[in-house]
Formats: structure tokens, C-alpha cells, sequence
């Protein structure tokens, strides 16, 4: 009797959940060759305060992306639009061409 134990942050909608229970049910049943009902699946749900990767959870981590996004949209608000370059700013214009004589 394979029994598999998934531990994942909480949040998802129970539709994800009855999706990837059916899906590693199938998956053992045809990767070792079980019948279906013998498959035990465990879901472990965990408060993004309760889940850390590399010492930082994933509540601090989805706190920093949030600041990151609110910095950028007040910065976006700040910069107001982009001023048009200055005369000493812009490409000069190519030289007209000249004809025979050096007349224009």
C-alpha cells in the first residue's frame, strides 16, 4: 500500500487539492503497477508562517514582494511623465543636400 505524503502551504482552492490527489493516485497506480484503492494520499497544509525555505518563510517572502510592488507603483506616480530632451538634448538634423556649385 503506497502512501504518499504531501506537505504544501495552505491556500489553495479545494479543486487544486482534488486535482492533485487524482493525479498522484494515477501516478502510483501505473508507476507500480497497484490498484487504486490502495494508493493512500496525505495533504499537509501549513500557514505560510509555518513554511521557510533558505531561513525566510513564505509570509516574509510574499510581505517583501508586496513592498517591492508598492515601491514600484509609488515610484511610477513619482516619475510623472518623462520631459521631451532639450535642444543641446535632441539628434541634429542631417545637412541638406548640396548640388553642383555648393548651392542648396
Amino acid at each position: 500500500m503506497p502512501v504518499i505524503d504531501v506537505t504544501l502551504a495552505e491556500g489553495r482552492d479545494p479543486e487544486a487539492l482534488r486535482t492533485l490527489v487524482d493525479r498522484l493516485t494515477d501516478a502510483a497506480v501505473e508507476a507500480l503497477d497497484v490498484p487504486c484503492d490502495s494508493v493512500r494520499v496525505i495533504l499537509r497544509e501549513v500557514p505560510p508562517t509555518h513554511f521557510a525555505a533558505g531561513g525566510v518563510t513564505l509570509a516574509e517572502r510574499a510581505a517583501e514582494r508586496a513592498g517591492e510592488r508598492d515601491a514600484d507603483r509609488a515610484g511610477e506616480r513619482d516619475a510623472g511623465p518623462h520631459p521631451s530632451p532639450t535642444a543641446t538634448e535632441r539628434p541634429s538634423a542631417a545637412p541638406a543636400a548640396t548640388t553642383k556649385g555648393g548651392a542648396r
